[in-house]
């Protein structure tokens, strides 16, 4: 189940940016926990090798995903917006890191 999750951020979004329907519905099922994994996992992945930015880029991609989990949570998918929130705290998690630490090794 976690292999269809990591496919699933290919679907295609609506004019809003979130994913339509189907997969917004299967992403939100109540017995659907390692297909959201699946599909966050793949969301991380999907942002590739990157640089130190001082947790600039990772506060951009907080407030992306927070946004999409406020949409969807405006659409009565709960459960995958509780998903795009902990994803949102990941990154922030990681700006915070990120902010602290000296890329020159110092």
């Amino acid at each position: 189940m976690s292999q269809v999750g990591q496919v699933l951020p290919h679907a295609p979004k609506d004019a809003d940016g979130i994913w339509i329907n189907p997969v917004a519905e299967a992403l939100n099922a109540k017995d659907a926990g390692e297909i959201r994994s699946g599909f966050t996992t793949k969301l991380m992945n999907l942002r590739g090798v990157h640089g130190f930015s001082a947790g600039e880029e990772e506060r951009k991609i907080a407030s992306g995903f927070r946004k999409t989990a406020e949409g969807l949570e405006k659409r009565s998918y709960s459960r995958f917006a509780t998903a795009m929130r902990e994803l949102a705290q990941y990154y922030e998690r990681d700006a915070e890191r990120e902010a602290q630490r000296n890329p020159y090794g110092e």
